[in-house]
């Protein structure tokens, strides 16, 4: 057992001891230069490897303190490593780095244990620090026994889980030569681990005490205890000296316990790793490790590394030694010296045993560890073994197979062999080094990983300094890569895109990818991550279909991002072995979700989270198959279902969320699921302003994450202009939100000046803006025409976006609605919008929204032709023509059938103008109008231009002696609930005052009082005036009302005041519109003949 210090000194296991904490507190400080970009791996490890060759020990036995020896080395100056070690908790300034309780020692900050006054143990030592935690020695009052107990010393959530996966692992394995673990459990917030505690040291510290047999008798008790790991259903994948403690045992002998099984795997390929990352120790790793080979890692990965553990054990070095990459080089490439040659004392037979273990081939290794530890019994009773050393013959194919085409013969052939033979030991070295770069350029990419998904687990905050950092680290890899030449171009491509894909910077991540993979480095990782980066591009496009109306630019969008990133990811995603990757449902459940097989994508993606309770990437994926459901029932509508699957969805963005606080893409989906729940209920007539506040609460806290990504303001302005529109319909005031829009929009553009995208949602935002003011009666010209400038320069960036083509259409066919409503010719500007929208309908021909603008800009020109004296009707043949493409496209397109009825309405009245029957027209017009309301009930300018319907219908009537009071009320009704709609709507006031002007005029000539309606329809006006001074057909209605009371007054001089107020509204209207002179022409006329009465 440990014993107290004494006055004299330190004990034998105290110094074994100081010496373990020496080591580990080495690595972790270079570790962290590592990660901090201060030094690279390589030289992290030449760093190590000259300290432990150089360092002298104390007086007591005990190393220098750890600062002194590296800064001696000269691998950084004192300070930076100071910094380094009281980043770590690690003891900064020069005291010893072992700790203990006497007190001629003050404790170090890390010897101090997290909790005090604990009743379930007893705190009595520290015994040293893990790459987790650190672990004390402790009595367990209950059962009397000795405990070492191991805390965290992060506790990011990723490792909480494994370190508490770690527990569970070890405590499936029921074997005397494992560590025990006796309890996992949680005290004052710090997670622990109480484990058999172990009163000794590790392999390193004893080696110099044991004879051989001593060394294989261990080595029997470690293979037998990593076989019941195996039967367990575990591969260690750590195996190495430092990973094996021994103890004495109560008749002295030396009893190896194997510990750490931190990063164990399931023999079924379960993890907790996504990216391919093959944790380990180097040194100790086989070839299929090294290679990041995952879907080759099984008991004979084990086996191999054993092996290594064993030839270090009796040859007191690795199998392979140097810098970084002559490590690995020699891991894939060399054969080991044979032991004997370093110590001519080790048996041939145990160098046969040790170099079967090390055979690079799995199939040449030993099958099990079971075998190993029989072999080694074998050896010890003098028995044969059942290993046999490599034959000449296996030794020369081996080389033929390194060396093709030395197979000729005669003189020529000793020629070719000559220069053969140099290019072949050439390109072995060239192979040698590449597969080092590689390997070390790797472990940086991991090292991203880590840093990018530990960063991500923390409580939500501004990434943007965590990633400038990380992108330093990119950037020292770009230099890396770039001074490495021809031999590090594929590898380093492969590393930035993988810290790409992990920032989430996905155009970026495709292009060194594509590299990569271009340059000939075609692995199955960089299919991987190929696959994934085109997936996640695809999913982004995914996102942005979702938000079109239209079922034809959805369709069309997302048939061009299936070929563009769909087909291409799964091709990747299969080439790469998805299936034996680690987390592998989650790899299946992305290719299923890419194939549209939701019920199998959602099953392997609630096998990956239950799997893996860290990956929340498989909780989002859940999300997004939610999401992708929830849209298509949107699309079929079925709104019920559609809420359902979305509520759904937030439920998984939400367990994504409580693991990775600080991943925008999660609050990225949950912002795409309300802004989805917010056109659901825009669709069903209701959409609530609390949802549009918990999607705005969504997409704000993306940017909180990061608040320079695009993309989220380009979210955000789409989410704020599509609510401003739902605002305005609604007779609301949306300037707060089209300010929104449009910043949202603009701060895009300062990140990403040439995303089109954004230029596109700036360019519809200000077209909204330009809308409200024409309905509040102001100049909205000068706000269309930014929104036309950035349209078209969405357009040059990218000149196959429909919807901007549809867009720019709009904004100019707005520009001439206001050139209308002020009696300017506006066919310039309709001839410009008809040229978009004829351009968006070449691009998509089955988009029915061009169709139904194109046929508005049509329509808006025969109602100017039809004020001009021009016959409008071919023109309004056109635009009918255009309206029935749009409804056959999509038959249930309200608006297409509403804008029919309106053109038909203005058909029907160029007829009653004309003098001829009007009623099939008006017949036509009613049925589109009655459609259009039938299937969205919530257009509210669709009962207006109903009410025009039944107007025109009583002044038929009327025409021809009929009473009209039926079409009247029909009339009313349709005005009233515009109204109740949108209570700011001018235009339903002055057809409500229409409906008055009419009935007036008709009990007039039946005698009877029209004063009432009159003055009904004069209040009307005059709200419709307030709302849209620069509505002038208002003011010709309010003349014709003023004109019907004077005509109905005795009294003269009110007679003369009621006919000039009349007068003037006529000149103020004709004033605003010239096009209206001919409709004022008559009432002017019936002016003239109320004074001569």
């Amino acid at each position: 057992m440990i014993r107290g210090r004494g006055s004299m000194g330190l004990t034998p296991d105290e110094v074994l001891r100081a010496r373990a904490a020496f080591d580990e507190n080495a690595a972790e400080i270079l570790r962290l230069a590592v990660e901090r970009g201060l030094i690279s791996p390589v030289d992290a490890d030449t760093a190590i490897e000259r300290v432990h060759r150089e360092v002298t020990q104390t007086a007591d036995g005990t190393p220098p303190p750890v600062i002194e020896a590296l800064a001696a080395g000269g691998v950084l100056d004192g300070g930076t490593l100071a910094d380094l070690a009281r980043e770590l908790g690690l003891p900064s300034d020069q005291a010893p780095t072992w700790a203990g309780t006497d007190a001629d020692h003050s404790p170090d900050a890390f010897d101090l244990p997290p909790v005090r006054d604990w009743d379930r143990y007893r705190i009595v030592d520290f015994i040293g620090r893990g790459g987790m935690g650190d672990v004390f020695k402790a009595r367990d009052p209950r059962l009397g026994r000795f405990v070492a107990l191991k805390f965290l010393r992060r506790d990011t959530p990723e490792i909480v889980h494994r370190f508490l996966r770690e527990a569970r692992v070890q405590a499936r394995i029921d074997h005397d030569n494992v560590c025990q673990v006796y309890e996992v459990g949680e005290v004052e917030g710090h997670p622990y681990i109480a484990m058999q505690y172990i009163a000794g040291g590790s392999l390193k510290e004893i080696s110099d005490l044991l004879s051989i047999t001593d060394k294989v008798m261990i080595m029997v008790d470690v293979a037998d205890a990593l076989h019941a790991a195996h039967q367990a259903g575990l591969i260690h994948r750590d195996i190495k000296p430092a990973n094996i403690l021994v103890e004495r045992d109560h008749d002295g002998a030396w009893r190896p316990y194997v510990v750490d099984f931190g990063i164990a795997r399931d023999v079924e390929g379960r993890d907790v790793t996504i990216s391919g990352t093959v944790l380990g120790t180097p040194a100790f790793a086989s070839p299929e490790q090294v290679r990041g080979d995952v879907g080759h890692l099984d008991r004979r990965t084990d086996v191999y590394s054993l092996g290594a553990t064993m030839y270090w054990f009796l040859t007191d070095r690795a199998p392979y030694e140097g810098g970084y990459p002559e490590v690995l080089a020699g891991i894939m490439e060399r054969d080991p010296i044979p032991p004997h040659r370093i110590r001519q004392e080790i048996p041939v037979d145990l160098e046969t045993i040790t170099l079967k273990c090390l055979e690079k081939e799995p199939a040449r290794r030993y099958p099990t560890a079971r075998a190993v530890s029989e072999d080694l019994r074998r050896f010890l009773a003098g028995e044969p073994i059942t290993a046999r050393p490599a034959t000449i013959g296996y030794k020369l194919g081996k080389w033929i197979r390194k060396n093709r085409g030395l197979a000729a013969a005669g003189a020529a052939v000793l020629i070719a062999f000559a220069s053969v033979v140099g290019y072949a030991l050439r390109s072995n070295l060239q192979a040698r080094r590449q597969a080092a770069i590689a390997q070390e350029l790797l472990v940086q990419a991991n090292e991203i990983d880590e840093m990018v998904r530990i960063t991500a687990m923390m409580p939500l905050h501004d990434r943007r300094a965590d990633e400038s950092r990380i992108g330093r680290r990119l950037n020292q890899i770009e230099e890396r890569t770039s001074r490495l030449g021809q031999l590090g171009f594929g590898p380093g491509h492969y590393a930035i895109g993988r810290g790409y894909l992990a920032l989430q910077r996905y155009p970026e991540a495709l292009r060194h990818l594509q590299l990569a993979e271009e340059s000939g480095y075609r692995t199955p990782a960089v299919a991987h991550s190929l696959g994934l980066v085109l997936g996640r591009l695809y999913e982004a496009g995914l996102q942005r279909a979702n938000q079109f109306a239209d079922e034809a630019v959805r369709d069309a969008f997302r048939r061009d991002i299936e070929t563009r990133y769909r087909e291409p990811a799964l091709g990747y995603l299969r080439d790469s072995g998805a299936s034996q990757l680690d987390a592998a449902a989650y790899a299946e459940g992305l290719i299923a979700f890419y194939e549209r097989r939701y019920a199998e994508a959602l099953e392997k993606a609630r096998i990956a989270a239950s799997e893996a309770g860290w990956l929340y990437e498989a909780r989002k994926l859940e999300g997004d198959i939610y999401l992708a459901l929830g849209a298509e029932d949107r699309y079929r509508g079925d709104y019920d279902r559609a809420l359902a699957n979305l509520e759904l969805a937030g439920g998984a963005f939400a367990a994504a969320a409580d693991i990775a606080r600080s991943d925008a893409t999660v609050y990225d989906g949950d912002c795409a699921r309300w802004i989805q729940v917010l056109e659901t209920e825009v669709r069903r007539g209701e959409p609530a302003p609390t949802t549009f506040s918990r999607a705005l609460a969504a997409c704000t806290r993306s940017l909180e994450v990061n608040p320079d990504r695009a993309d989220a303001h380009e979210r955000l302005a789409s989410l704020h202009w599509r609510w401003a529109d739902v605002v305005h319909d609604r007779g609301g005031d949306p300037t707060p939100h089209l300010e929104n829009a449009t910043d949202a929009a603009r701060r895009a553009l300062e990140i990403a000046p040439d995303s089109a995208t954004a230029h596109a949602t700036l360019g519809g935002a200000l077209t909204v803006a330009g809308l409200y003011q024409l309905a509040q009666g102001a100049d909205p010209r000068p706000t269309l025409e930014q929104a036309i400038a950035s349209l078209e320069t969405a357009l040059a960036l990218d000149p196959g976006m429909v919807l901007a083509h549809d867009d720019l259409g709009y904004a100019w066919e707005r520009i001439a609605r206001y050139e209308l409503g002020v009696g300017l010719d506006p066919r310039h500007a309709l001839g410009r919008a008809i040229a978009s929208f004829d351009r968006a309908i070449e691009l998509n021909p089955a988009y029915a929204n061009a169709h139904n603008n194109r046929g508005i800009a049509l329509w808006r020109r025969a109602y100017y032709e039809l004020k001009s004296g021009i016959d409008p009707q071919p023109t309004l043949d056109l635009a009918l023509a255009a309206f029935s493409a749009a409804t056959t496209i999509n038959p249930n397109y309200a608006n297409a059938h509403a804008n029919r009825g309106l053109t038909y309405r203005t058909k029907a009245l160029a007829q009653l103008d004309g003098g001829e029957d009007p009623a099939a027209a008006i017949d036509l017009a009613r049925a589109s109008l009655d459609r259009a309301l039938e299937i969205n009930p919530s257009i509210f300018w669709g009962y207006p231009e109903r009410a025009g319907v039944e107007i025109l219908a009583a002044r038929w009537a009327m025409r021809r002696g009929e009473s009209p009071e039926g079409r009247l009320q029909a009339a009313a009704a349709a005005a009233g609930q515009a109204l109740a709609i949108n209570p700011q709507n001018a235009a339903g006031y002055q057809t409500a005052a229409e409906v008055h002007r009419w009935r007036a005029e008709w009990l007039r000539s039946l005698q009877r009082d029209p004063l009432p309606d009159i003055a009904a329809g004069r209040r009307l006006a005059a709200q419709a005036v307030e709302l849209n001074p620069s509505l002038a057909n208002a003011l010709v209605t309010d003349a014709a009302l003023l004109l019907l009371q004077a005509e109905a007054t005795s009294a003269p001089a009110q007679r003369r005041a009621l006919v000039a107020d009349a007068r003037r509204a006529l000149d103020r209207a004709t004033e605003l519109n010239p096009l209206l002179a001919d409709e004022a022409r008559p009432l002017r006329g019936r002016a003239d003949l109320v004074l001569q009465d």
